[in-house]
């Protein structure tokens, strides 16, 4: 069947005809003053009743919000978690879910494994009786009691995944911090705990960027245990976050680090896509950094507006549930 999206624009030494380059060809969309149309043939469809879960960067709290709205099933739009906890009064309890790397999602998955303990995993001790959790985004150190009372939380949250009829994984980021001692990957840089920066921690956590194969075999391995202990038949839609890094820990200007961080991850998808007739990829990444900045981004030109989420939602809707 004939792709009307293949083209990009005419030859420049082509005068453009009345409409440009033509309506479906890429220079038209681009600058077409809209949110980006974008072509895609979903591999399955999806059904109203299906219960949905999304996990990974902040992204994945936009599609939430948008599916909840919508009126889908969003099987992680359930969580209660005390304000007390987090690092400022003004988040929600979903932030504390947000997986930024491969490995946190891994990590994530494979500590509240149905029947496990959650006693002090993960935790660091980062003075006499105060813990931090690393694999929770904006939760600041606590008590012991505590750190496992939120745990315990997080846990019942994160098997509902198990439940799920669809996982919607968004990928972060590749800039990823080991804990030395565990050798365990943090969801969090460890730098942003002012206790951390002791003497005392100085050469506890190490910097890696993952490469493509070690960001492929950790996503892979995470899509295996919701395998295996969720519904056989679960389907995945893989994205990747267009929100870009706040910050690099490579010699590099952001915006090129940002670049590899994105292309690796984006890599990673297609790659899992491919092998997996139960695995698709949704295109929202280039819907958002390809529409007009003015429409897709607020002030800081990092976070998505929610306009431009839920209108990469409607997309996702109309096509995966083309019989609702």
């Amino acid at each position: 069947m004939k792709n009307k999206y293949s083209t990009w624009s005419k030859p420049p030494t082509e005068l453009p005809p009345p409409d440009g380059h033509g309506e479906f060809s890429a220079a038209q969309r681009i600058v077409s003053n809209g949110y980006l149309k974008v072509g895609h043939n979903p591999k399955f469809t999806l059904k109203r009743s299906d219960a949905v879960y999304t996990v990974g960067s902040c992204f994945a709290t936009n599609i939430s919000t948008s599916l909840s709205r919508m009126g889908m099933n969003v099987l992680n739009d359930v969580m209660k978690l005390d304000c007390k906890y987090f690092t400022e009064d003004k988040f929600a309890d979903s932030i504390a879910l947000i997986k930024f790397t491969p490995h946190s999602f891994l990590n994530e998955l494979q500590t509240n494994l149905p029947g496990s303990s959650l006693e002090g995993q993960n935790l660091i001790e980062i003075s006499s009786g105060k813990f931090w959790n690393p694999q929770l985004h904006k939760i600041k150190p606590t008590s012991l009691d505590e750190n496992v009372e939120i745990q315990q939380i997080i846990k019942k949250n994160t098997n509902h995944i198990y439940e799920s009829d669809v996982v919607f994984l968004t990928l972060g980021l590749t800039e990823t911090w080991f804990d030395k001692a565990t050798n365990i990957a943090l969801n969090e840089n460890p730098l942003r705990i002012k206790e951390l920066r002791k003497k005392e921690f100085k050469d506890r956590f190490e910097f890696h960027n993952l490469d493509f194969v070690e960001a492929l075999r950790t996503t892979e391995e995470a899509i295996a245990l919701v395998r295996e202990h969720g519904k056989k038949d679960v389907k995945f839609i893989l994205t990747v976050s267009p929100i870009p890094l706040l910050r690099t820990f490579q010699d590099m200007d952001i915006i090129v680090a940002n670049s590899l961080s994105k292309s690796t991850l984006r890599g990673v998808a297609d790659e899992i896509q491919r092998k997996y007739d139960w695995v698709d990829y949704f295109p929202s990444y280039e819907m958002v950094t390809n529409s007009p900045r003015n429409l897709a981004w607020f002030h800081d030109q990092r976070h998505v507006n929610q306009d431009m989420v839920d209108h990469v939602i409607k997309y996702f809707v109309d096509t995966y549930f083309p019989n609702d």
